[in-house]
């Protein structure tokens, strides 16, 4: 990691370029998230009832501060960017920090809570390994440690069973569905056809994209109606998808609060 020296006589030359090589130095702590991999909860980020509480995750290469929100089976992480603005010598307002973090929310780039894994830790590493040579073969242990021969045998083994389930082409299926959702506004009138409104969304899980999407189906699971029901009034539940993501919309022209929805999604690959 670079270093500044800044225990010196005869007038240190402090400089923004100082203090910018101080914000680079420190970026470097960021691979550190590598280890544990990409969407991974770092530390903190307990569920206590229905909120995850404060903590740190890993995304896209940067460790990033989680503020604690409600958790919902379709809860996506977003990342929040506020400015600071300070005022200069010459009386103008400038932008001179960020603050980032993530949380809970909607917004063009998000990901799914259900992505996110806790490591397991590394000191726990060793033991795991060593308890599931146990279990191959007890001849090959000396003092408690796994002979290299039996490690190298077992990776062999699974190298050659991916490569088996790679040439079989044989399918993984992931089914994701969630029940009682909860459209994020009542929007009554005719709004059977406004993507904008009604609307509740689905991403692919962990692992997947669009393209694994093979079969989609929801239906409300509960209206509350209001006023006078008639052959002028309509229910309205249906979707769409784009390259992200699939947005099921529900309502109807006489409800006095927000529709729920069921859905169920087939994802293939």
């Amino acid at each position: 990691m670079n270093k500044s020296n800044f225990n010196q006589t005869g007038g240190y030359p402090l400089t923004t370029e100082r203090l910018q090589e101080l914000q680079t130095a420190h970026e470097i702590f960021n691979s550190f998230g590598s280890l544990a991999g990409n969407y991974t909860i770092i530390s903190g980020c307990n569920l206590i009832g229905s909120i995850v509480q404060n903590g740190f995750v890993f995304i896209n290469g940067e460790l990033l501060e989680f503020r604690q929100a409600a958790v919902t089976p379709t809860s996506t992480v977003i990342i929040i960017e506020t400015p600071v603005m300070k005022s200069f010598e010459n009386g103008n307002q400038k932008q001179v920090h960020t603050i980032r973090y993530a949380t809970f929310g909607t917004a063009e780039v998000s990901w799914p809570w259900s992505s996110f894994r806790r490591p397991i830790e590394t000191k726990e590493i060793a033991p795991v390994l060593d308890q599931k040579a146990d279990k191959v073969t007890t001849d090959n242990l000396q003092a408690n440690k796994v002979d290299k021969s039996v490690l190298t045998l077992l990776d062999n083994r699974v190298k050659v069973l991916e490569g088996l389930l790679t040439a079989s082409g044989a399918p993984i299926i992931k089914i994701d569905y969630a029940s009682e959702q909860t459209v994020t506004s009542n929007a009554g009138g005719n709004g059977f056809n406004d993507y904008t409104r009604n609307y509740v969304y689905v991403y692919p899980p962990f692992g997947y994209t669009m393209q694994h999407l093979k079969g989609f189906l929801a239906s409300m699971a509960e209206i509350k109606y209001n006023g006078d029901v008639d052959s002028n009034d309509s229910l309205w539940c249906k979707h769409r998808t784009d390259s992200s993501k699939v947005t099921v919309i529900c309502g109807g022209s006489e409800v006095r609060e927000a529709v729920k929805v069921n859905y169920l999604a087939i994802w293939i690959k």
